[in-house]
């Protein structure tokens, strides 16, 4: 048993993001032209036009490759976290440089 779990245990650095929490700011993606990405469930719409992970996978690659402010996620109430965490590791992986998250609150926009 315990050789299974030496050969089972992983000794390289896991993937992270780093989420800067030190601040709290007012975000307007508008202000900054920031890519909006809202998320409701496992509904995905970019700067309100649905998509699919891997669709969005290819938009957040040709994303990072330009300049700008990066990438403004909206999470729906109710949405499962799995959902968020899904597009928080495809912006990891695109290497994004700057992503925000924040909460809708109020009625969600269809």
């Amino acid at each position: 048993l315990i050789i299974f779990f030496m050969l089972a245990t992983r000794f390289d650095d896991p993937r992270t993001l780093i989420l800067d929490t030190s601040t709290t700011q007012t975000v307007d993606p508008a202000h900054d032209h920031a890519a909006v990405l809202e998320i409701a469930g496992e509904r995905l719409r970019l700067d309100d036009r649905e998509m699919t992970l891997p669709q969005l996978r290819d938009v957040l690659t040709t994303l990072s490759r330009q300049p700008g402010p990066g990438l403004h996620i909206r999470v729906a109430p109710h949405t499962p976290l799995q959902s968020l965490a899904e597009v928080l590791d495809l912006a990891a992986q695109a290497q994004l440089a700057r992503v925000t998250v924040t909460r809708i609150t109020g009625p969600h926009p269809s």
